[in-house]
């Protein structure tokens, strides 16, 4: 019995060193000893490193089992932001900046900046529509639109200190802000008389000028630099009569206005009979109801960008006389027909015919 146990003990070793022989040495490693310098690495039987490279992979099961960005995934991918930096051109520091979301027709504040010693400030902006306002105590450029599209972005600003600008109520405080050469830029606040502007680089802003006993409600004569914004403009005469009258060697700018009359809304007038030169205008989304002419140029007028402006129950919408030219179509290159179709295609004409009218006037 002894011998048996002894025997089969010994087989039971004889059959454990086999084994050991027939695999190979174990690379498990013994507590405190690292692997065999020799040691086979591991890999992923899908890896796409190391010795068992598989090429052969599908991309979307590489993509999924690595953590790459599966192409097919339903997830919306990051949206990429853009670096909006606001200038104020006369370097001027510590003005707040407040930017909006321009959404839906809703506006949502994201954030308020202020300008460091450069005038400058940045922002970190998604795609979309914003606007952006100054402080209170500034109304040159108070609040401006922009879009933020596939590149970051310099906006560029200029204000005016409260020294330059002056907020009238009445006729008489409007005279004299007209007169003072140190206002640039004049706040209308309720409703006035015609007025002219005889000096150069002014910025009117708002207000309604309700005009009966002269022949114009604004008259530019013969200056330049001039910018007449958000100003409501209505005719109360029976007499033939120009919302806007602009004289020889004018240069002046309208936009987001309103014009309400039955003569002519803008008249550019050089005064071709006695040798006056050009009358330079621009004009952008403004809206001319009612009128016999919106806009009506002589000889030498000279047309910036008309764009974005509604004609809305005009006898004749813009009406220039052939010898008008433009420093956005070349008209000696590509003739009268291209001016047609810009001023055509980039406004709007609303019940009636006569949209355009280019001819001889004088």
């Amino acid at each position: 019995m002894s011998f048996r146990l002894i025997g089969i003990g010994i087989l039971l070793i004889l059959f454990s060193f086999g084994s050991a022989f027939a695999h190979g040495p174990s690379w498990e490693n013994p507590p405190g000893n690292g692997p065999p310098e020799h040691a086979a690495p591991k890999t992923h039987p899908l890896s796409n490193h190391g010795p068992n490279k598989n090429a052969n992979v599908p991309n979307f099961v590489r993509e999924n089992i690595f953590g790459q960005e599966d192409e097919d995934s339903d997830e919306d991918p990051e949206e990429e932001i853009y670096n909006i930096t606001f200038t104020e051109l006369n370097e001027t520091e510590n003005i707040e900046i407040t930017v909006y979301e321009d959404k839906d027709n809703a506006k949502k504040k994201l954030d308020s900046i202020t300008t460091d010693q450069e005038g400058k400030s940045d922002i970190y902006l998604t795609k979309g529509d914003y606007f952006f306002a100054v402080s209170a105590d500034y109304y040159k450029n108070y609040e401006r639109s922009f879009s933020v599209e596939d590149t970051d972005i310099d906006i560029e600003f200029e204000i005016k200190t409260l020294s330059e600008v002056m907020i009238v109520s009445n006729q008489d405080e409007l005279n004299k802000a007209l007169k003072d050469e140190k206002i640039a830029t004049i706040i209308l606040q309720g409703t006035f008389d015609s007025f002219k502007i005889d000096r150069n680089d002014i910025t009117i802003l708002g207000g309604t000028i309700n005009y009966s006993d002269m022949d114009y409600g604004i008259k530019v004569d013969n200056v330049t630099g001039i910018l007449i914004d958000g100003v409501t403009v209505k005719e109360d005469s029976d007499k033939s009569t120009r919302a806007i009258k602009a004289m020889s060697d004018a240069e002046f700018t309208l936009k987001d206005s309103k014009i309400i009359t039955d003569s002519t809304a803008i008249y550019l007038h050089d005064n071709p009979l006695k040798g006056g030169n050009e009358v330079e205008f621009t004009a952008k989304d403004n809206i001319i109801k009612d009128a016999e002419l919106g806009i009506s140029g002589t000889r030498h007028s000279v047309l910036n960008e008309i764009e974005s402006n509604t004609f809305e129950n005009c006898t004749v919408g813009i009406n220039l006389d052939r010898a008008v030219t433009s420093t956005v179509i070349d008209v000696e290159d590509e003739g009268l027909d291209a001016l047609y179709d810009y001023l055509k295609n980039n406004n709007d004409f609303i019940n009636f015919d006569d949209n355009i009218k280019i001819e001889t006037n004088w």
